[in-house]
């Protein structure tokens, strides 16, 4: 995936919706694993474009992008085949200031993020820091 201005466009590996255009079945351009080979703008869940992208990271089988309000949206395995907030415990994320994922898993447990308050968090709740 490229950040372009305020906008993601994803190619590559659709298997677990990471490319971020809707259903792998129906939103590939026939190569293996439901591939996208040109460059496709993500979209949210009702097909508008994402805007307002600040920040972007790519891991294993996801994506998230924290947008210009502080929220967190995501796409790929363990979310959403197009772009959505990410929750957690049924409320969106709000107030991050940079993320990253730590591991291979589903986006939604690899995912990492620091609030804009300093707190380190992931989807189960806080994280220690090592360093003050």
């Amino acid at each position: 995936c490229a950040r372009v201005a305020d906008r993601v466009f994803c190619w590559g590996s659709n298997n677990s919706g990471q490319v971020g255009i809707g259903e792998p079945r129906d939103a590939h351009d026939g190569c293996i694993n439901f591939c996208r080979l040109t460059p496709a703008e993500v979209i949210d869940g009702d097909g508008a474009a994402l805007t307002g992208v600040l920040d972007l990271n790519v891991a294993y089988l996801g994506v998230c992008a924290t947008r210009d309000d502080h929220s967190l949206w995501c796409w790929g395995a363990g979310i959403s085949n197009v772009a959505a907030p990410l929750s957690i415990g049924g409320a969106p994320l709000a107030n991050v200031a940079m993320h990253t994922s730590c591991s291979s898993d589903s986006i939604d447990r690899a995912v990492r993020y620091l609030t804009r308050d300093d707190q380190l968090r992931t989807a189960s709740g806080a994280v220690e820091k090592a360093c003050p």
